[in-house]
């Protein structure tokens, strides 16, 4: 029984006002000298153990428990055992608007030569990665070994990286809205609330986002920003056209700075005459030019209504960079 890991066991129970039985203490149970590995997003502890040359480590299965006990006292241990006084250190490129596949591709020559630094394409839901990770005496000497080969990646696909490390799309916008003092607020038809619902789970977003109205059908368009019937009627709900009245709606009627405005065919079915993943995406922005982009997704329905309001998170990204570039904002 390792008691720290009792006391830290009962001290949850007490906390959240729960009853604690005799098999929640099993949680505290280690292996017979272990080195224990604190747990310090859960309960039960993880070891470390050498026998006959080989060293083991259990680990907890829940991800973010694992995840930083790994990092925080599993890295730690197995550098220290193995007498290595090495440190690694990783930087991570997000990109969008490319696939897995092509940024491969297109840095082939870097994978193919490297060595310390190494470079590891991953993929997630939301961004395409690659890791870059150094090994050297100290963080310093890491950091720059990754600095030129960072550098060679963005001169080849620097266009498609929009944050870096912990960075979404979501607190990569919010971040530079927050920094160029600049206010927001959306129109949306088939994602249906779904960016401004991004932008709102990013924390200190209050004082950039004004506010925003969801359009779903032509009346609501007409009724609640004041999109010319007209408009519709000639070029259609699904067009560059109403993405860019939405989006001037929404600035207009909220005061803001920016909006942003999403039509298009989600599916099942194809709307207004358009095929299935059909998407327009307006931004209209502080100086009064408006930006649209046409999308043609090929997901399910709600694939597509997730990566339109994605989508829309990246061009808001790149116009904002653009502009905070130009006004000497940031550097």
């Amino acid at each position: 029984m390792n008691n720290e890991a009792l006391v830290s066991i009962e001290d949850y129970f007490l906390r959240t006002g729960r009853m604690m039985t005799e098999n929640n203490k099993k949680q505290a149970l280690v292996l017979a000298d272990s080195v224990v590995l604190k747990n310090r997003n859960g309960m039960a502890p993880g070891m470390a153990l050498e026998k006959s040359g080989v060293s083991y480590i259990l680990l907890p299965g829940p991800p973010h428990e694992l995840e930083p006990m790994f990092e925080r006292e599993a890295i730690p241990y197995l550098l220290g055992a193995l007498g290595n006084k090495e440190v690694i250190v990783s930087r991570v490129l997000k990109f969008f608007g490319i696939g897995e596949a092509e940024l491969e591709h297109r840095v082939q020559g870097i994978l193919q030569k490297q060595s310390n630094p190494t470079i590891a394409p991953l993929a997630s839901q939301d961004a395409v990665i690659l890791r870059i990770t150094a090994k050297a005496l100290s963080t310093d000497e890491a950091e720059k070994l990754i600095a030129p080969v960072e550098k060679e990646i963005r001169d080849l696909v620097g266009e498609f990286i929009f944050g870096i490390n912990n960075d979404t799309l979501s607190s990569k916008a919010a971040d530079l809205l927050k920094k160029a003092q600049l206010t927001i607020a959306a129109a949306e038809s088939l994602t249906a609330g779904q960016f401004m619902s991004e932008l709102a789970g990013e924390s200190g977003i209050s004082s950039s986002l004004k506010g925003g109205v969801v359009v779903y059908n032509d009346d609501m368009k007409v009724e609640q920003l004041g999109v010319s019937r007209s408009l519709l009627k000639e070029y259609g709900v699904v067009s560059s056209e109403c993405a860019e009245a939405l989006a001037r709606s929404a600035k207009l009627k909220f005061g803001s700075d920016i909006g942003v405005g999403l039509t298009g065919a989600a599916g099942p079915d194809p709307h207004d005459g358009k095929p299935v993943g059909t998407v327009w995406i307006g931004i209209a922005l502080q100086d009064g030019d408006v930006k649209t982009f046409k999308l043609d997704l090929s997901g399910t329905r709600n694939t597509n209504r997730r990566r339109a309001s994605q989508y829309a998170l990246y061009y808001l990204i790149k116009e904002l960079k653009k502009r905070i570039v130009e006004n000497k904002i940031l550097d």
